[in-house]
């Protein structure tokens, strides 16, 4: 997974959507920590397909 700087992340932010098209979840940091991940929408819908949902809860990501 690619890390970018929140800075970064912003002033790419074209190129970053293109890589997690291309190449899967892309880690935003902030002062260092992972604060959020930019993913295709393809992967997205894989993750919140009924079929992936876990038994234990049924709470629509947020």
């Amino acid at each position: 997974m690619h890390r970018w700087s929140l800075q970064d992340a912003k002033a790419k932010f074209s190129e970053m959507v293109r890589e997690a098209q291309a190449d899967g979840p892309q880690e935003i940091t902030l002062r260092g920590e992972p604060v959020a991940v930019v993913l295709s929408s393809e992967e997205y819908r894989r993750l919140v397909s009924p079929a992936s949902a876990s038994s234990t809860s049924s709470a629509p990501p947020r």
